[in-house]
């Protein structure tokens, strides 16, 4: 996981006077804020929308967790991060059994959301969906990946010439 930016934002929330009651005087407090980002894109809206809800709550948190190259890791630690994030955002109203984390990589899988790696537990977060950089290496990867797919596959038909009527 990337070390997530973050910076103070200070703003005026309110005033006072001062110990003599004569001089106004501005309160000023500070909002930390996230400055790393992911961006989900229009076109996995449909892909998310059939999900059982602890697929869409890991695929939200993998978004969040995916390092600089959109790889996740599928490990019992993951796992567990993943069910303790949510257990603490619910005040401990909501947390899954390992095997229903187990059932929402697979959904995720195979939604198309979540591509195998190589390892045996990396995963690619699809950039057509979902990503951390700039636009142009978006375009780069989902490129290398649509070239990847395509590997081996003749796109184009050869027709002889006698097929051309020459």
């Amino acid at each position: 996981m990337a070390k997530k930016a973050k910076e103070i934002l200070n703003y005026i929330s309110g005033w006072h006077f001062d110990h003599d009651q004569r001089i106004r005087v501005n309160d000023i407090h500070g909002e930390k804020i996230e400055l790393s980002h992911t961006k989900r894109f229009h076109n996995c809206l449909y892909l998310l929308a059939g999900l059982s809800p602890c697929a869409r709550n890991l695929m939200d948190w993998l978004g969040e967790e995916m390092n600089d190259k959109n790889i996740v890791y599928h490990t019992e630690d993951s796992r567990k991060a993943f069910n303790d994030f949510i257990a603490m955002i619910t005040n401990d109203k909501v947390r899954y059994a390992d095997q229903t984390i187990k059932q929402a990589w697979g959904e995720l899988s195979a939604s198309g959301l979540l591509i195998k790696q190589g390892s045996r537990s990396a995963f690619l977060v699809h950039p057509k969906y979902f990503f951390n950089g700039e636009q142009n290496k978006r375009i780069e990867r989902i490129v290398a990946k649509l070239i990847f797919d395509n590997s081996g596959i003749d796109n184009f038909k050869v027709l002889t010439n006698k097929k051309l009527g020459l």
